[in-house]
């Protein structure tokens, strides 16, 4: 392989460097200590949307259904492990919602506010 940075390396030049070298990473690598487990319900029609979603991303349901909170959690959300367009289109969606939601919640506010000003003219 050629010297350049490694920022500058093709996939294939990355897969052949890992490959090269993996007994250097396996030697420092320890798996995530997930020390908690949480009982979560679902509807059925739920569960098999959720376990067709796991099944299209090549998860298992309970990893896909974690990796979906923890995407849940950043701002724009992550989707993770879905193919191209799919993906895209659904952080664009979630993305849209999360804006939807935000503006519905200040519109609340702004109600209330206006409400309680007209509250206090009418006294």
């Amino acid at each position: 392989m050629t010297e350049k940075p490694f920022e500058q390396l093709t996939e294939e030049e990355e897969a052949e460097y890992f490959y090269a070298n993996r007994e250097e990473f396996e030697a420092g690598f320890r798996p995530a200590s997930l020390a908690r487990v949480i009982s979560t319900r679902f509807s059925e029609e739920e569960l098999v949307r959720i376990g067709e979603a796991a099944n299209a991303a090549g998860m298992k349901t309970s990893t896909f259904i974690r990796q979906a909170t923890l995407a849940a959690l950043t701002e724009p959300p992550q989707v993770l492990s879905e193919p191209g367009e799919l993906a895209e289109l659904r952080v664009e969606l979630t993305t849209a919602l999360t804006r939807v939601k935000k503006l519905e919640k200040k519109s609340r506010g702004r109600a209330r506010k206006r409400a309680r000003l007209l509250s206090k003219t009418s006294e």
